[in-house]
């Protein structure tokens, strides 16, 4: 009976001591693997982007043709949609503030619906306000950290606005609502 309690003190203890470690790690940087994976994705749609629309992404587009590829970011769209966490979903919710094009756009309208209700809250609380401050500090960083890539590129080139963010939003959680898909083919 003793061995019992000392046993059960024991392993409160370790998870008390483990979850402090976490506690810890997560206020001081230290990042698990999915959330490295999503910062990534997340990179690869912004820099694809500014590598769009940026006179040096078009002169490097014009001398090499695996410049122009917006495969970067289909990849970290992709890799997003495909998680299952809690820190995905809301990653695929706040990718909304970048700009997307053509079958980008459409695929990640596709995600979104796949997720269908998993999504709904983290939809219903975003703040369009909060997801353009947050691209607009990362456009504003990379300006800072690489004038040289953005010559050419405002930030209305790589950042959705807040009417267009809460465009997207409403319409989202309209077609979440209404039970809306995508066919397997479509994404």
């Amino acid at each position: 009976m003793n061995y019992l309690r000392i046993a059960t003190r024991l392993i409160i203890c370790i998870l008390f001591f483990l979850n402090s470690l976490i506690s810890f790690a997560k206020e001081n940087g230290v990042l698990n693997r999915d959330e490295r994976e999503i910062r990534m994705a997340e990179s690869a749609l912004f820099w694809s982007r500014v590598a769009t629309v940026s006179d040096y992404g078009q002169r490097a587009c014009e001398s090499n043709q695996f410049a122009c590829s917006d495969d970067r970011a289909d990849l970290g769209l992709a890799l997003i949609g495909a998680k299952k966490s809690i820190a995905s979903i809301h990653a695929l919710v706040s990718v909304s503030r970048f700009r997307m094009d053509g079958a980008l756009s459409e695929n990640y309208v596709c995600y979104i619906l796949s997720k269908g209700r998993v999504v709904l809250s983290e939809l219903k609380s975003m703040k369009a306000i909060d997801a353009k401050k947050e691209c607009a500090a990362e456009f504003n960083s990379g300006v800072e950290n690489n004038q040289h890539l953005f010559d050419g590129v405002s930030i209305n080139q790589v950042c959705n606005s807040v009417k267009e963010i809460s465009i997207l939003r409403a319409e989202l959680i309209a077609a979440i609502k209404s039970h809306q898909r995508c066919g397997d083919g479509d994404f």
